[in-house]
């Protein structure tokens, strides 16, 4: 179990701070914490090894890993989730000082994990990087110490989040206009897989996707690791005709942007005649456009128009599940939001509505379990591509 935390450090940044390494027979070890985590490890966290290790990084030199933790302090309402980040190293094993006897293998592979209270990835993930190639660069690994003046210091002061290290515009710049239908799955609450090479492209345009939604990063996680009982409240939004982006899911679950479709706004009339010829049909599709002013295509615009806010209207209305409405002043300023104030589906990520930037094999009975009404996760084991649960695959895997 863990070891109980005062309540002084109960409102530290880094709760702990842990190397994990990997060995051919034992598998992975937790080889130092600091603060001291107490073996047995809590079973709630028995899978912080395959997430610090993920499967397949033995074929890189480095990567970046981040993940989510339940917390085990069930009396801290405001850290219900813990944020992991994980750097991962190997190296030549002949070139190392200290090399144990029983390592038989041609390189070493560690990593050096952060567990804190906050979703301050950006800030830390260079700091960790460098801290960890510091750390192999030594070829040393029993000096330790630098670990424990760097978690005192991060505790001592804590950086604040900040957005700039969240990339919208490489998230656009890979996925062009589809970035608009991966935003929707978020607001649908749909059960969706990412599997992407490397580890850190994968959990960086998890994170960078999440965080076009306002405050929801720095406000909304806090909850985004809980399985109870699923609430009976309704989940399914169907998309009907008068939607402006329209769905096909394919049999094999994964998403062919090919079949999204934007539908065209209609201007002619009903009563067209679709027998004349080419030029009769040229000839009223430039009167059309000439007479986009009348009152005939102004009603069915503001129709439109009105049908479209109604049904974002409802949609957000079902996703939210806010005991008390919000109101909010239009012409107000004030620069403490709150991400009420958006009017965005805030509970997104509440329980039973996962949200795991990278999740292990061993997490695969998780995402199995019926209470989960959504999920947003990173996966590299292709088992996970094999699950009939998912709405929908993004992966870049043959």
């Amino acid at each position: 179990m863990i070891k109980q935390e005062s309540n002084s450090s109960e409102k530290s940044l880094v709760v702990h701070l842990i190397i994990i390494g990997f060995h051919h027979k034992k598998g992975h070890q937790i080889e130092y914490s600091y603060p001291l985590l107490n073996e047995p490890i809590d079973e709630r966290w028995s899978n912080l090894g395959g997430l610090a290790l993920p499967d397949g990084v033995h074929q890189r030199e480095n990567d970046l890993i981040y993940f989510h933790l339940p917390s085990l302090n069930n009396q801290d309402d405001y850290s219900k989730t813990l944020f992991g980040i994980a750097s991962y190293r190997q190296i030549d094993a002949n070139t190392v000082t200290n090399k144990e006897a029983d390592i038989t293998r041609n390189s070493i592979q560690k990593s050096v994990c952060l567990i804190l209270r906050r979703p301050v990835y950006g800030n830390l993930s260079e700091e960790l990087k460098l801290l960890t190639e510091k750390y192999f660069q030594e070829k040393n690994f029993n000096d330790r110490n630098m670990f424990e003046e760097f978690v005192d210091k991060l505790n001592k002061n804590p950086p604040q989040f900040n957005l700039k290290y969240y990339s919208a515009r490489d998230l656009v710049i890979r996925y062009r206009r589809k970035t608009l239908i991966l935003f929707k799955l978020i607001l649908l609450q749909k059960k969706v897989l990412f599997m992407l090479s490397p580890i850190q492209s994968l959990v960086e345009t998890i994170m960078n996707l999440v965080s076009l939604i306002p405050n929801l990063i720095e406000t909304g996680l806090n909850e985004c690791t809980l399985i109870g009982e699923r609430d009976d409240i309704e989940n399914e939004i169907n998309l009907n005709e008068n939607e402006d982006i329209v769905f096909e899911r394919n049999d094999d679950k994964q998403i062919n942007f090919d079949n999204i479709k934007l539908k065209p706004l209609k201007l002619t009339n009903d009563d067209d005649n679709d027998n004349d010829d080419d030029d009769d049909q040229s000839s009223r599709i430039s009167n059309q456009f000439e007479q986009t002013i009348n009152e005939d295509i102004k009603n069915n615009l503001l129709k439109r128009a009105t049908s479209i806010t109604n049904k974002l209207t409802d949609t957000f209305n079902r996703l939210t599940s806010s005991s008390s409405p919000t109101s909010i002043t239009i012409n107000n300023i004030n620069n403490n939001y709150s991400i009420d104030q958006y009017q965005f589906s805030y509970d997104l990520f509440k329980k039973n509505n996962l949200l795991h930037p990278y999740i292990s094999i061993h997490s695969l009975d998780m995402i199995n379990n019926s209470n989960i009404n959504s999920y947003l996760i990173g996966a590299s084991n292709r088992l996970f591509r094999q699950q009939n649960n998912i709405d929908f695959i993004l992966t870049d895997y043959s």
